[in-house]
């Protein structure tokens, strides 16, 4: 697969030669879908426990630490960071499985980190992660999501955050491609009702 040329492609060339300060950068453009992402994961009951805000830091803290590691052969850089993002949302539900009774917190989880100037990004990072949690136009396109019926909030994710293809969500949720389309259309439609949501999200 070639690497297509977008902004985000852009901004990871250029993390790659000066890192950390692009990566921050790249953090930023990316932050808001990732956000969303996580948040609509982890239901309203669990986010006392797990804080979408914490997840979002610890993937970008690891996406930091294993950055070398991406190919751009092999997709795209938001379908990298969203690998990386499911391994931390498993890895964290089990702990909650474990220990029921206590309160989640990815930020200091044990993460094993490379000896990687991450001071650098952690400052920026924060800043950017509490920022989107108290983003009103945020609050209100997760507010919409959580009224909506399950299935919907998983065509969400998976053609909104995730950008599968019709035919690929069809096969996630057990329908045909062109039921997948009609439904994401119409999903779409109450989600722009929100005026200016399309500023939170980019492509990859």
């Amino acid at each position: 697969m070639s690497p297509v040329d977008t902004p985000t492609s852009r901004l990871v060339q250029q993390a790659r030669t000066s890192r950390p300060e692009s990566f921050s950068a790249l953090f930023e453009r990316l932050a808001p879908r990732l956000y969303a992402w996580a948040s609509i994961h982890i239901l309203p009951p669990l986010r006392q426990r797990l804080d979408p805000e914490d997840l979002l830091q610890e993937v970008w803290f690891r996406a930091f630490d294993n950055f070398s590691n991406y190919d751009a052969r092999k997709g795209s850089f938001r379908k990298w960071t969203l690998g990386i993002a499911y391994n931390v949302l498993l890895s964290e539900l089990k702990k909650l499985n474990r220990s029921p009774g206590k309160h989640g917190n990815t930020s200091e989880s044990g993460r094993q980190t490379t000896q990687t100037p991450l001071e650098a990004i952690e400052d920026p990072m924060t800043s950017i992660s509490r920022r989107l949690a108290k983003k009103e136009l945020m609050q209100r396109f997760l507010a919409k999501v959580d009224s909506l019926k399950a299935i919907e909030r998983q065509i969400v994710l998976y053609r909104g955050l995730e950008g599968l293809s019709h035919a690929e969500v069809a096969k996630r949720l057990g329908m045909t491609p062109e039921a997948a389309e009609s439904r994401w259309r119409r999903v779409r439609k109450r989600l722009q009702e929100i005026k200016g949501i399309s500023r939170l999200f980019y492509d990859s």
